[in-house]
C-alpha cells in the first residue's frame, strides 16, 4: 500500500503523469489519497489538497479513481472505523 501524501510528482495541472497513470492502472488497489494534518496549523491546507486531488483523480477512469480516492482506504481501515 502507498498513500500519496506529501507527493506532487504524480500529477500536474489536473493531469496524471503518464508513468504514474500506467502504475495506477496496473495496480489500482495499492494506492490511497493521503493528506497529513499532524498539527492544527496545517488544517487550512486540507480543502486545497482535496480540490487538487479531485482534479487529477478525474483524469483517471472512474473505477480506478474511486479506488484511490476512498475504496482502498475503506478496505484497509474499514474495520477500524467507528460509526458516530
Amino acid at each position: 500500500w502507498c498513500d500519496l501524501a506529501f507527493r506532487t510528482d504524480h500529477a500536474s495541472g489536473g493531469k496524471v503523469d503518464p508513468a504514474w497513470r500506467t502504475t495506477f492502472l496496473q495496480f489500482p488497489d495499492r494506492f490511497m489519497v493521503g493528506t497529513d494534518s499532524y498539527v492544527p496549523e496545517r488544517w487550512h491546507y486540507i480543502p486545497e489538497h482535496a480540490d487538487w486531488s479531485r482534479r487529477w483523480l478525474s483524469d483517471l477512469p472512474r473505477d480506478v479513481a474511486e479506488r484511490i480516492a476512498w475504496k482502498n482506504g475503506e478496505q484497509v481501515f474499514g474495520s477500524l472505523l467507528q460509526p458516530y
